[in-house]
């Protein structure tokens, strides 16, 4: 099961930093939204044991808008600037989806913003250990927290598991790693989908 945050709520394991969402009438910047909208963003990654997951680059990318934006000539296209460490460029779903790979810093940790043409910004730090699925081996069983369920692998097959204490028997079958998905609604009304791989041997 996948939650959304309420719109109301502030954001509790993504750090919004600052934000501008100028919700007036965007007619006069048709066809291109230039001021900052809210966008559907994907965030990918993997984690080796130990929650490690600043030895793999995450993927981000930014899709359409999260919401209708209730004005006629809104075509889906935006462009902006997009900032994170040494990458500063410009970045439009003109054609194809803006995707950046960010190497996340020891702590587990990526950092990016968002620049209108006026200005306006929202800055993300996203600690990638929060929206892993809690797990641990005891013995021969790996115990996973997937109340929003998870993949994991067996030499030639695939299983999908719900539970908020899923217990999987460790034996020379099973595949060292389970994937996740989790989804949340930001307060700002970006809606970011987190999607990894983690190694739990």
């Amino acid at each position: 099961m996948i939650f959304f945050k309420n719109l109301l709520l502030s954001c509790t394991l993504v750090t919004l930093i600052a934000c501008s969402l100028d919700v007036e009438d965007y007619s006069d910047y048709c066809p291109v939204a230039t001021k900052l909208i809210p966008l559907e963003i994907s965030v990918v990654f993997k984690c080796a044991p130990d929650e490690e997951c600043f030895k793999y680059p995450a993927r981000v990318e930014f899709g359409r808008v999260s919401r209708p934006l209730g004005i006629d000539c809104w075509g889906g296209v935006y462009s902006y600037t997009f900032v994170s460490g040494d990458i500063r460029e410009e970045a439009t779903n003109s054609y194809v989806h803006p995707i950046y790979e960010l190497r996340p810093d020891s702590s587990n940790r990526i950092e990016f913003s968002m620049i209108d043409r006026y200005g306006a910004e929202k800055k993300y730090d996203i600690k990638l250990t929060d929206y892993i699925p809690k797990y641990k081996v005891v013995g021969d069983t790996l115990e996973i927290d997937a109340r929003n369920g998870v993949y994991y692998y067996y030499k030639g097959r695939k299983e999908w598991g719900v539970d908020s204490l899923l217990k999987l028997e460790i034996n020379e079958n099973i595949l060292p790693f389970f994937d996740f998905v989790y989804a949340e609604r930001m307060a700002n009304e970006d809606s970011l989908t987190f999607t990894g791989t983690v190694y739990w041997r």
